[in-house]
C-alpha cells in the first residue's frame, strides 16, 4: 500500500487538494485492492470502459493498461484539470467535467451497445448514479463497482427483508450477481466510517427494464412500506386486485414481501408505460 498511497499524499498536496465529504472524495490507497479489483472486472483490449469519479487516476492507470477505452467522468473541477494534464494526448482517455447522476456514461455516446462500467463509485451518488443508468437505452454488458457495503446489501437484499426496495427491483431485474467482496476501510484515504464492497454484476440475457413512471409508483409504494399492500393500493387509486389474485400475493402482504418478478407483471397489470 506504501507507494500508492505516497501517491496519493503527494498528488494531493501538489494540487493543493483536501478531499471533500460533498464529493464523496475516498481514494482508493491499496494497490493490491486496485489491482484485484481491475483485474477481476475481465476487462478485454478494445472493450469501452464507463469511470465514475476517477479522481487521482489510480483505477482509470489499470483499466488503460488492459488496453480498453476509457470514458470518465469526473465533478471536481481540480480533479478534472489534472485528469486532463495527465493524459493529454493519450487517445484511449476520454475525460468529461460533469454530473454522473446526469451524464451516467460519461461522454459515451449513447447509442453503443457495447461497453462495461468499472469504478469506485463516490459515496453519495451510488444509489442516484445507478437510477440514472438504468435508464440507458443501452446498459452495459457488467458492472465492477466498489461501493458502500451497505449499499451493496440494499441493491442485492432478497424480498422479504428490510432492505428489499425499489433500487432491488430495478437492479436486480436487469443485473446477476457475479461476486461481492469485503473492502477494508484503511484501503482508502480519507478513512471512511463506513465498510466498502466491491461489487460484480452481469447483464442479463434479457433484462427487465421498468418504465419511469412505473418506477414513481413503485417508489411511492414503498414510501409506505409497513402498510398492506392492498391498502396501499387503494390510497393511491390503484386497480390492483387481479395481479395479487394472479400471482397468489395475500392482499395483506406488505410491500417487501413481493417478489422481484411479480413487481416486473406489475407494469403490465397497472397500465403505465
Amino acid at each position: 500500500m506504501g507507494s500508492l498511497f505516497k501517491y496519493t499524499i503527494d498528488t494531493l498536496v501538489s494540487l493543493g487538494h483536501r478531499p471533500t465529504k460533498k464529493f464523496g472524495q475516498n481514494f482508493l490507497v491499496d494497490a493490491n485492492v486496485v489491482e484485484k479489483f481491475v483485474r477481476s472486472a475481465g476487462l478485454k483490449i478494445g472493450d469501452n470502459v464507463v469511470e465514475i469519479g476517477p479522481g487521482l487516476a489510480t483505477v482509470s492507470e489499470e483499466i488503460l493498461k488492459c488496453g480498453a477505452k476509457l470514458f470518465a467522468i469526473e465533478l471536481d473541477k481540480r480533479l478534472f484539470k489534472f485528469l486532463e494534464e495527465k493524459y493529454r494526448g493519450n487517445e484511449n482517455f476520454n475525460p468529461m467535467n460533469g454530473d454522473a447522476v446526469e451524464f451516467p456514461i460519461a461522454a459515451l455516446d449513447k447509442k453503443c451497445r457495447s461497453y462495461k462500467i468499472v469504478a469506485s463509485l463516490p459515496y453519495a451518488i451510488s444509489s442516484p448514479w445507478l437510477e440514472s443508468l438504468l435508464q440507458c437505452e443501452n446498459l452495459p454488458e457488467s458492472m465492477a463497482i466498489i461501493i458502500q457495503l451497505d449499499a451493496a446489501n440494499r441493491f442485492l437484499a432478497p424480498h422479504g427483508t428490510k432492505s428489499f426496495g425499489p433500487t432491488s427491483i430495478f437492479l436486480q431485474s436487469a443485473y446477476a450477481k457475479v461476486a461481492l467482496c469485503k473492502v477494508a476501510r484503511n484501503s482508502f484515504y480519507p478513512v471512511p466510517a463506513v465498510d466498502s464492497a466491491m461489487l460484480f454484476l452481469v447483464k442479463k440475457e434479457q433484462p427487465f427494464l421498468f418504465s419511469r413512471e412505473v418506477k414513481r409508483v413503485i417508489r411511492e409504494i414503498f414510501t409506505n412500506r409497513r402498510k398492506q399492500i392492498s391498502k396501499i393500493a387503494n390510497e393511491c387509486n390503484l386497480s390492483i386486485g387481479e395481479w395479487l389474485h394472479r400471482n397468489k400475493i395475500p392482499s395483506k402482504a406488505r410491500p417487501e414481501q413481493v417478489p422481484v418478478g411479480t413487481w416486473q407483471d406489475f407494469q403490465a397489470a397497472i397500465g403505465l408505460n
